[in-house]
């Protein structure tokens, strides 16, 4: 066992709306939250909502793994064949901006490209 003791549980909720208190989940402290590509169907004060719910949760060293679209995905036929209101490609900078203005108040751990360029992978340490 890699990691002894250690429990995985999938949520699916509108994370934006727990976010801003209009839906609830019992979720206890944890040490780790994913959330995959919010910020490209997410406005900024979304993002900052969503930022902040999750530092509530995550327990003192614990991380939150996320990923976002960059600029780039915009001209990708791929994403371009997605059927969802994709509107937003954001940078390190401006993500980096979106954790400052959290409760986070500080840049992510690390970025990482996919090979592709059109999205980043970061991590964030409570």
């Amino acid at each position: 066992e890699k990691h002894p003791g250690m429990t995985t549980r999938c949520h699916h909720q509108n994370i934006i709306r727990m976010a801003q208190g209009y839906a609830f989940l019992d979720l206890p402290s944890c040490g780790e939250i994913h959330w995959d590509l919010l910020m490209g169907f997410a406005s900024d004060n979304e993002v900052v909502d969503v930022l902040n719910w999750v530092y509530t949760r995550l327990l003192p060293g614990g991380e939150m793994h996320g990923s976002f679209f960059t600029p780039a995905a915009r001209d990708c036929p791929v994403v371009r064949e997605l059927d969802v209101p994709f509107g937003v490609g954001r940078t390190e900078d401006q993500v980096t901006d979106l954790f400052t203005r959290s409760g986070w108040g500080v840049k992510p751990v690390a970025f990482q490209s996919s090979p592709t360029g059109l999205i980043q992978v970061f991590r964030a340490r409570r």
